[in-house]
């Protein structure tokens, strides 16, 4: 009887081991957000001519300004520039 239940004992630790392994292959659902650029409303002028007039129709709105590759955000004092290359690293 002892033989019997070390045997069904290993072939039950063995399947445990093994259970993990088989199961669907269906993806797991990542619930995160995905943040498109269509939430950033960022626009896009070839120069800065090119830059609508700034007012407050254009308020706060977000541009890139591909000649000068270059943000530049409307505000209430005009275009401002916005630096977005951070703080020089060690050499």
């Amino acid at each position: 009887m002892n033989k019997t239940h070390a045997v069904l004992f290993a072939l039950m630790m063995l399947t445990v081991s093994l259970a993990g392994c088989f199961g669907s292959d269906d993806p797991v659902e990542d619930e995160t957000p995905v943040e498109t650029l269509d939430d950033w409303q960022v626009h896009f002028a070839s120069t800065a001519a090119d830059l609508p007039t700034c007012d407050s129709a254009t308020d706060g709105r977000l541009y890139y300004v591909d000649a000068d590759s270059e943000f530049q955000v409307c505000t209430s004092s005009g275009w401002d520039v916005i630096d977005v290359s951070g703080p020089a690293g060690q050499s």
